[in-house]
């Protein structure tokens, strides 16, 4: 994946900073939590809608935290494990001196690349745990379904031999993404992907990843971060 791809920022912003902290309290157990929720970024028809995604799906293995003291600059960076089932969770900053800060997730895919992020100002206070509330990391992914049929008559994949569909994107002409789904569901989610123009291409295919007909190509696939990349459905026509 491109290190220099563009991408989707979401700010969260904390209308009250709860804390646990005391007038008596020192900087020595001085710490920020934050709750998160990884969801899908709702459909263009359902703007309220909330799917939860795992991070196995999205292929976000790490979670970012960032601490900027916004009076010395000084800046502190945690990172964690996001588990594959998760959906969800909390995080806690290191030890940090009391003040005023900017807090940033970032939810990292396996490059290494921020997909989805949010930030919040914070107080925190001396000693004790400062309670941020919960934030939403938005995943953009490709939905796609499809269909096959052969003379006309829809068939199912074991009629044609066809076990899998390879998805392959292409963001700013370069390489980006190519990875095989089962094709028995005949729907994909796609990992996390970011905003851009992408040339996508869609094969129908064998164990040994040989095409079963022609691929599908649809270039000029436009994603922005205020709906779900929800493509029309595809239809494979073989021999």
């Amino acid at each position: 994946m491109l290190m220099s791809r563009s991408r989707t920022v979401w700010l969260f912003v904390v209308g009250t900073v709860a804390t646990l902290a005391t007038a008596c309290g020192s900087d020595h157990d001085s710490v920020f939590q934050l709750g998160y929720n990884l969801i899908y970024v709702p459909p263009a028809n359902d703007p309220g809608r909330r799917d939860p995604v795992t991070c196995l799906s999205a292929d976000t293995p790490t979670l970012q935290l960032q601490s900027v003291n916004t009076a010395t600059n000084a800046m502190v960076v945690d990172k964690f494990t996001c588990d594959q089932n998760e959906t969800g969770g909390v995080v806690q900053s290191s030890v940090l001196p009391a003040g005023n800060y900017e807090e940033a997730i970032r939810l990292l895919d396996s490059s290494g690349t921020s997909v989805s992020e949010n930030s919040t100002p914070g107080i925190l206070r001396r000693g004790g745990s400062t309670d941020l509330g919960n934030a939403d990391l938005l995943i953009q992914s490709f939905h796609i379904t499809w269909s096959i049929t052969r003379a006309g008559q829809s068939v199912q994949c074991a009629a044609v031999g066809a076990t899998k569909v390879i998805l392959s994107a292409m963001l700013a002409d370069q390489p980006f993404m190519d990875v095989s789904f089962p094709c028995g569901p005949r729907v994909l989610d796609s990992p996390a992907i970011l905003t851009g123009v992408y040339n996508l291409k869609m094969t129908l295919a064998n164990d040994a990843n040989q095409p079963i007909g022609s691929p599908l190509i649809k270039p000029t696939v436009e994603v922005n971060d205020t709906q779900r990349a929800v493509l029309p459905g595809v239809n494979f026509d073989v021999p």
